[in-house]
């Protein structure tokens, strides 16, 4: 639900389907990015990953947000094709197939929702609980994603041993549990529809005969890996949450500052989308994703947040708001310091900056310098200063994120 609760912010009024498609494509456009930073195989085996964890994003968006998550799914393999320049064909392929996968999760988890099994356990009504057999899944997700990081050979073993443990502590509990509830998760969730798909994308993409078996093995595997131990932890939360329908035409009050965080996190990611195509991060991809991750980690608590009203209670709302202003001024400065040594170093290290990192440089500048100086408030402007509190933390965020991304940048510079 989107709903203000501030009364000292300006508000922006919309429907409520303009509200949830804006949502929508702030999903989208951040699922996205995750197997463009996390992919070093080729183009055609975008979607066939050692670690997609993409698929979990995914299912995580149908359970809560149902067929809403259909068209993230959509929105955000066209976005991967783009950026990749897969070849027409191949984009459309991929994109129905996996858009098929989605509408199978979605198909299966609505009946497993109205499945009738009698004595149903805690976890299977949605209620988590670390019991033993989640805490293996536990284990085995973390060390999946130990090898997937430290490792960049022997997929296969790898997925194969994987696959494997998990399958066989999937069935000892529902073996000894009797539990058809876990059965159909794992045969019809987290197995088949990766299973058929990977299948169908290996025939209609091409995939050369000897290369097809590791294609499909790697796609349903992997995804079987992280929906049976991710996505079942997962599951277990979500799989009593209801949403409450409401009418589409429905008028809702946005504050200002949480549409100035909305817009900074999309940039954010549009920025990251662009640096991907231009072939701007080129050397080693996937360190990336950690400043990419960060600013989204930023940009979204604080969008989050600013949904509440942690000043209602105080009495002098004014002054509460202008000393927040002034300590994102006091840490900006610090910001603007490092930039200053940095530049210089970086001219001495690299030799002649390349103009990517140039122009990095002054957007990193020109964002700090906007949060520097208090700029003078009324007293009586209570909702001017609010804003300007979000605006400041905004450009603080992104002196951040830009420096982080500046500073790898110049780590893999050649002379």
């Amino acid at each position: 639900m989107i709903q203000s609760s501030h009364s000292d912010t300006y508000k922006l009024e919309t429907t409520r389907v303009c509200a949830n498609l804006l949502i929508m494509m702030l999903i989208a456009v951040v699922t996205s990015i995750i197997p463009l930073l996390l992919n070093n195989n080729s183009a055609i085996f975008y979607t066939s990953l050692p670690f997609y964890i993409t698929v979990v994003i995914l299912f995580t968006c149908i359970m809560y947000l149902q067929y809403w998550g259909i068209v993230i799914g959509v929105m955000s393999f066209l976005i991967c094709g783009f950026v990749l320049e897969l070849p027409l064909k191949i984009l459309i392929i991929n994109c129905i197939v996996n858009t098929f996968q989605i509408f199978l999760l979605l198909v299966a988890f609505f009946a497993l929702k109205r499945l009738k099994i009698p004595n149903r356990n805690k976890y299977a009504q949605g209620i988590f609980y670390l019991s033993q057999y989640n805490f293996l899944l536990l284990i085995l997700f973390i060390l999946y994603i130990l090898f997937c990081i430290f490792n960049s050979h022997t997929w296969i073993t790898i997925l194969y041993t994987f696959a494997s443990a998990t399958f066989v502590v999937t069935i000892i509990k529902v073996i000894v549990n009797k539990d058809l509830h876990l059965l159909f998760y794992t045969v019809c969730i987290a197995l088949l529809p990766s299973l058929l798909c990977s299948t169908i994308s290996a025939l209609g993409s091409g995939v050369p005969s000897y290369l097809m078996g590791d294609y499909i093995f790697t796609w349903t595997f992997s995804n079987y890996i992280l929906l049976q131990t991710c996505g079942y932890l997962i599951f277990q939360m979500l799989f009593t949450k209801s949403r409450t329908r409401l009418p589409n035409k429905e008028i809702v009050e946005i504050d200002l500052s949480s549409i100035a965080y909305y817009v900074a996190m999309l940039l954010w990611n549009l920025l990251i989308i662009y640096l991907l195509y231009s072939k701007i991060l080129q050397h080693n991809i996937y360190i990336y994703f950690f400043p990419w991750i960060l600013g989204n980690i930023f940009f979204g608590f604080n969008l989050c947040f600013s949904f509440y009203n942690d000043a209602e209670n105080v009495t002098d709302k004014f002054a509460w708001y202008e000393h927040r202003v002034v300590v994102v001024e006091k840490n900006t400065s610090g910001i603007v310091t490092i930039i200053t040594f940095l530049l210089p170093l970086s001219v001495s290290f690299i030799g002649n900056i390349p103009e990517e990192l140039f122009v990095l440089f002054i957007a990193n500048i020109f964002c700090a310098c906007l949060s520097v100086g208090l700029i003078w408030v009324p007293s009586p402007n209570i909702k001017f200063i609010a804003l300007l509190k979000s605006m400041k933390t905004i450009f603080y965020l992104y002196s951040i994120t830009l420096l982080l991304i500046s500073v790898i940048m110049i780590m893999f510079s050649k002379h």
